[in-house]
């Protein structure tokens, strides 16, 4: 009896006995790790590394190489560092970093780890990108992972690799091949369809930043509507989703602008024919629609 009660508690406590923390090493530190711009240049101290997972197979995070909108999106990261620090401490140095986090086994466990690199701070500022993992960046469910951008074949079809490698192009702090940036197709602050419109601003109203269309602000009846990202929370006109915030902002004189907070009223319906999108529609009290300025901010969380 004491033998089956043994087996019963420890079937019932098995989930959560696997839910243990892991350690996530991540670093370009090694000859053939230097991290580098477009240019040929080392990515300078304070430019962003993420490191996480896709909710997308590996053939298709290669498909989406420039596409940093459908990355992000399906991005969850896991810990972050910047160029220049080595295990906690900044060094001033260009090309290389290291950091270590904790993570839960219940939540990374079995996933493949991608090591993401920007030649800004943020995302949101970046115009080049450095995106690899290899197929062994797999986390355990318990004990610790390193992940080194030297340890990357470029030539492994295994492997993603969204950087460029050419001869003579070397790490001075590093030593070995550079692992050159790419350029993203559309950086969020980008216009390169010419149509008023940033790309970040396009992506998140669900219209498309290599092509050319009318503003998403629509004033009809009284009333102004525009598509958003499902998964909204906060304010009529000041909200969140998971990644990203959309502020209406309204101005006389095209110079100062506020937040619209009058007493408006939203409604939303689905967009017609756009997967994870809906349309908010403010109607306006009487006297107080849009006889002024408005715009929608977006920005990345």
């Amino acid at each position: 009896m004491s033998r089956l009660l043994s087996l019963l508690l420890l079937l019932t406590l098995g989930p959560e006995c696997r839910a243990v923390p892991v350690s996530l090493v991540f670093s370009a530190q090694s000859s053939g790790g230097g991290l580098g711009d477009v240019s040929g240049n080392e990515l300078p101290p304070g430019s962003r590394v993420l490191a996480g997972s896709f909710d997308l197979t590996p053939a298709q995070v290669s498909a989406a190489a420039t596409d940093q909108f459908t990355l992000l999106a399906a991005f969850r990261s896991y810990g972050s560092a910047v160029i220049g620090t080595f295990n906690g401490t900044p060094q001033n140095v260009s090309g290389g970093f290291s950091a270590q986090v904790t993570v839960d086994s219940s939540v990374a466990g079995g996933k493949r780890i991608y090591l993401w690199a920007f030649n800004a701070p943020s995302p949101g500022e970046a115009t080049e990108h450095i995106l690899v993992s290899s197929p062994a960046w797999v986390m355990p469910g318990f004990g610790s992972l390193t992940c080194e951008v030297s340890q990357v074949a470029a030539a492994d079809p295994a492997a993603v690799f969204i950087a460029t490698r050419a001869a003579g192009v070397t790490s001075p702090t590093l030593g070995g091949l550079l692992n050159r940036a790419v350029p993203l197709a559309h950086p969020d602050e980008s216009d390169l369809d010419g149509d008023g419109v940033p790309a970040l601003v396009e992506w998140a109203t669900g219209s498309d930043p290599a092509v050319a269309g009318p503003p998403p602000l629509v004033y009809q009846n009284g009333s102004l509507s525009f598509p958003r990202r499902n998964g909204s929370a906060g304010s009529t006109t000041d909200f969140t989703t998971a990644t990203l915030r959309y502020v209406v902002q309204t101005s006389e004189d095209l110079d100062d602008w506020e937040t619209f907070s009058a007493a408006v009223v939203g409604s939303s319906s689905v967009a017609p024919g756009a997967s994870g999108m809906e349309v908010l529609t403010l109607n306006f009290p009487a006297g107080q629609g849009p006889a002024r300025f408005w715009r929608l901010v977006v920005t990345r969380r």
